[in-house]
């Protein structure tokens, strides 16, 4: 199995999503406007991405760090789904309908990620079929 080594967050955007595990292999939107798509983002501990409810509309591969999903029990408490890091994606709601967030997603420590704008890629989806199914597939 080949070894990726990521790319630190000061490299450019192209370079890092270039090198993210979740994305080797696919090809890129060609579209004029996919630059629009992405960058870089920083997560502290504690700090929420999205939360359970909201409108879903971007995703997140993560680079450093690690992510929770979490959603709420019966007596509100906060429940742990899964854990999600390095080479993973976080936040798969925009694709599908009703577009909203199932579960709240925490940073558990100081995380680095790619952040995508999933409204606009999946206008690309729909343009590109084949594109939809690689990311689904990925």
């Amino acid at each position: 199995m080949k070894t990726i080594s990521l790319p630190n967050e000061r490299e450019s955007v192209e370079i890092r999503v270039q090198y993210h595990p979740f994305l080797v292999g696919l090809q890129p939107p060609s579209h004029p406007a996919s630059g629009r798509l992405r960058h870089g983002d920083g997560v502290c501990p504690n700090e929420y991405l999205f939360r359970q409810g909201e409108f879903a509309n971007r995703f997140y591969l993560i680079e450093t760090g690690q992510v929770v999903l979490e959603a709420p029990d019966l007596e509100g408490d906060r429940v742990p789904i899964e854990a999600i890091g390095l080479g993973k994606l976080v936040g798969w709601s925009w694709l599908f309908p009703p577009y909203t967030w199932h579960f709240d997603a925490r940073a558990l420590e100081k995380t680095t990620a790619l952040f995508f704008y999933g409204t606009i890629l999946r206008e690309y989806c729909s343009e590109d079929p084949s594109l939809g199914f690689e990311l689904s597939s990925g």
